[in-house]
């Protein structure tokens, strides 16, 4: 199969009357980079969110019910840390380009903006080995790319 058949999985985001609100995919390396980009300032600040929940998960022997806790409270405690990456994931998986496309975003209801996230999410890590193997590697990214921004910076 070519590249010109492949068509990426992407989910139909409803509200709570059933209204498309929008058509989302997982997330690539770029967009990974943009997310890094636009939210670079609170870098410190989610890189500390993501190694308090490493130390929990070095120390979880749990089953999956709580490691799935803990993941919904990771993803709660980053969109308390930084609420514009809610809209910036949603954005990049919704392929949204306008600003226009990002204010109606913030304005979607809390509950599609969470199916959104998880959609997104699940279209992301499907073949990529998990959740924490995703988000690594997403910190991974923030991690090199702070010297080089704060260099600009200066």
């Amino acid at each position: 199969m070519g590249l010109k058949q492949y068509s990426v999985p992407r989910k139909e985001v409803e509200d709570g009357y059933g209204n498309v609100l929008a058509d989302v995919r997982g997330l690539n390396f770029q967009d990974l980079n943009i997310l890094i980009q636009r939210n670079f300032e609170n870098l410190d600040r989610l890189m500390t969110v993501w190694d308090h929940y490493q130390e929990i998960a070095a120390k979880d022997t749990t089953g999956a019910e709580e490691s799935m806790a803990n993941m919904a409270a990771f993803f709660t405690d980053i969109a308390m840390t930084a609420p514009a990456i809610v809209v910036d994931v949603i954005a990049l998986g919704a392929d949204a380009t306008e600003d226009e496309d990002m204010e109606a975003i913030q304005k979607w209801p809390m509950h599609a903006q969470a199916r959104a996230l998880a959609m997104v999410y699940q279209l992301s890590i499907i073949d990529f080995g998990g959740p924490v193997k995703l988000l690594g590697v997403a910190m991974s990214l923030l991690r090199d790319h702070a010297p080089k921004i704060n260099a600009l910076l200066k």
